[in-house]
């Protein structure tokens, strides 16, 4: 295989969205236990998470390869523009995700293992079926961002937090919802959706709505037992609510404007006010932890 075809096994496999999967470590960042003795096992769930993911958008995009031939820009994708054959995607979506499973098999339990399997079927039925339906694809991808989160409470050994999962499925949801009224507005004859132009107004409304619904679970969270035990100033991680809410307004508004693009996460890898707003977030949360009121 030489250097070329490789280039585009790179590509295929989009190593920009691993950033997704740093999700994984979010149980443990948010219970304030960065010392977790099962830090490393869960490094190397992250590796193969992302092996897993890398092989399921590969095979994405070969079951979608008729709507990304006529995509404004996927069909530059290798697979869509015949750079990569089938076959070639193919084996190598197999391997990555063969090489993952056996390895977790390896180190981890059957119950993280079985999740792993799981987020493969999910992420496959999806790509066949669940993203044609309106709605309901926008709660798939939400759960499968919960997963990650999930995963990484049962290789941190970690008791799940209803706080922190119950946030990200609507935060995520939200994004998800951003992530369909984006693409209308970049291209209005977007196939393989389910969704209309004519569903931009109710993608925005719905955007909005969960935007102020991740925020009150926020502020409920800061008054909460839980946030008490881990914070001296729990009542400061309220600001932190309202940093999220107004960052979700601004996405959602840009969105409108064109300016996100089709993947909201990849659009704020690239966003500096989005890393401005995350350091106010941290400084906030540090001083929650260390000051008393």
């Amino acid at each position: 295989m030489n250097n070329l075809k490789k280039k585009y096994l790179i590509i295929s496999s989009r190593p920009q969205h691993s950033i997704k999967n740093v999700l994984i470590f979010l149980p443990i960042l948010a219970s304030n236990n960065l010392y977790n003795i099962h830090l490393l096992d869960t490094f190397f769930a992250f590796l193969f998470l992302n092996l897993i993911t890398s092989g399921s958008y590969i095979l994405n995009d070969i079951i979608d390869l008729k709507h990304d031939s006529l995509h404004l820009t996927k069909k530059f994708r290798p697979i869509a523009s015949k750079k990569l054959s089938i076959i070639e995607a193919l084996i190598f979506s197999f391997v990555l995700i063969f090489i993952s499973i056996i390895f977790a098999i390896y180190l981890f339990s059957y119950s993280v293992v079985i999740y792993f399997i799981i987020y493969i079927l999910i992420t496959l039925i999806y790509s066949l079926y669940l993203k044609k339906i309106i709605i309901l694809d926008l709660f798939v991808l939400s759960f499968l961002f919960v997963i990650r989160i999930y995963l990484g409470n049962l290789v941190s050994r970690l008791e799940e937090s209803f706080w922190l999962l119950t946030f990200c499925f609507i935060f995520f949801l939200m994004l998800a919802a951003v992530k369909r009224m984006s693409e209308l507005t970049i291209d209005s004859k977007t196939s393989g959706r389910g969704y209309k132009i004519y569903h931009t107004h109710y993608l925005k409304t719905l955007s909005y709505v969960l935007a102020a619904i991740t925020l009150l679970i926020w502020i409920f969270y800061s008054f909460s037992h839980s946030a008490n035990i881990l914070y001296n100033s729990n009542e400061l991680l309220i600001l932190v609510g309202f940093i999220i809410f107004y960052w979700s307004l601004r996405i959602i508004k840009l969105s409108l404007n064109k300016q996100v693009g089709y993947d909201p996460v990849v659009f704020v890898l690239k966003d500096k006010t989005s890393y401005i707003f995350l350091l106010f977030m941290f400084i906030i949360i540090i001083f929650s932890k260390i000051l008393g009121i």
